[in-house]
């Protein structure tokens, strides 16, 4: 009546919770580059709406497009030029936009490597 399990059994078994461990590793992982991605992306919109105002407040404009237009004299008083240009530059909004831009990319990368990477461990599970 006791029919003895099949030798490959407990492989079996241990390959099942090892897949299925992996399955909810990619799951949190899926969960957590979508939600990083997101929020980057969300804060992103009011943020380049801020560094714009802000940059049309400040005179950082007005001042870098001098270099365009007399450059010459900028080559000329270089150590000025810089000092009124990083005084009048929204350090604040240009380094929070790009903190939040930093994190749009790095999720982004991280999501489409992860999509490489369930591609191939789909391929294994076949």
């Amino acid at each position: 009546m006791d029919n003895p399990p099949s030798p490959d059994l407990y492989d079996r078994v241990i390959a099942k919770i090892n897949r299925e461990h992996k399955l909810l590793l990619i799951k949190r992982r899926l969960f957590l580059y979508s939600f990083s991605l997101v929020a980057s992306s969300g804060a992103l919109i009011p943020l380049g709406k801020n560094l714009y105002q802000d940059l049309l407040r400040s005179d950082f404009l007005e001042i870098s497009s001098l270099l365009f237009t007399d450059f010459k004299s900028v080559v000329a008083n270089l150590p000025d030029f810089t000092l009124s240009a990083l005084e009048s530059a929204p350090l604040l909004s240009i380094t929070l936009a790009g903190l939040f831009l930093v994190g749009f990319v790095y999720s982004s990368a991280k999501l489409i490597g992860f999509f490489i990477s369930l591609n191939k461990f789909n391929k294994n599970l076949i």
